[in-house]
């Protein structure tokens, strides 16, 4: 028998490819305007985004099922041909789950303690960008500006969004960090620090960037 965990699971996981469905009838039979469509589209999305996190799997969840199942049902028994009741009936439900998972969910996370591990990688981060300052500094004394070079911005502006992210989901244990990421981190700071010239430093940035992203848990949606 499925716990309520898996139950949860597989009735959200429903509950958005059903509205996705009604959508896209809604917008074929030109029931709903575009903007509309595409709005509601973007709320699950980003709700999806928000709910993927290890610790709403790691334990079970105390939640209303009753009052969640009644709303999952008056959405699906919205008529076909109303638009307009589905979408209220959509976003009472989303409402619902942001109040009763969602932001228990982020209370909890905010109360989780790092694991000693991620505390370390934590540091390590401030090491790597301590040496990404150091580098650009020393390059910009030595005449080669790496600030000069769109590609190099871009490189830079990519690794501010990736480490805000993997920041977040190690102080909340939502991906766990282990002796051989602290190593791999750690000659990631000694290859920045090696970069002699721009092109150098820019090969470097990228594969640091490329490695942080792939310790960012990914989403269902950027999975399929």
């Amino acid at each position: 028998m499925p716990s309520q965990k898996e139950t949860l699971i597989h009735q959200l996981r429903d509950v958005q490819l059903s509205c996705l469905a009604r959508l896209k009838a809604f917008q074929n039979n030109q029931l709903i305007n575009d903007q509309a469509a595409t709005d509601a589209k973007q709320q699950i999305e980003d709700l999806e985004v928000d709910l993927h996190s290890a610790l709403l799997w790691a334990d079970e969840l105390s939640y209303d099922e009753h009052q969640l199942l009644q709303a999952i049902v008056a959405l699906k028994l919205a008529p076909e041909d109303t638009p307009d009741a589905f979408l209220e009936h959509f976003s009472i439900l989303q409402q619902l789950i942001r109040d009763m998972i969602l932001i228990p969910l982020q209370e909890r996370a905010a109360q989780a303690a790092p694991s000693q591990w991620n505390q370390k990688m934590l540091d390590e981060l401030l090491k790597i960008r301590r040496a990404l300052r150091e580098t650009k500094n020393a390059l910009i004394a030595a005449d080669q500006d790496p600030t000069a070079d769109p590609e190099f911005l871009e490189l830079e502006a990519a690794f501010t969004a990736f480490l805000a992210v993997y920041r977040k989901h190690l102080r909340e244990n939502t991906v766990q960090a282990d002796e051989n990421a602290i190593k791999t981190m750690e000659l990631m700071i000694g290859l920045i620090k090696a970069a002699t010239d721009v092109p150098k430093f820019k090969a470097s940035y990228q594969m640091l960037n490329d490695y942080v992203e792939s310790q960012i848990p990914v989403t269902e949606e950027k999975d399929a």
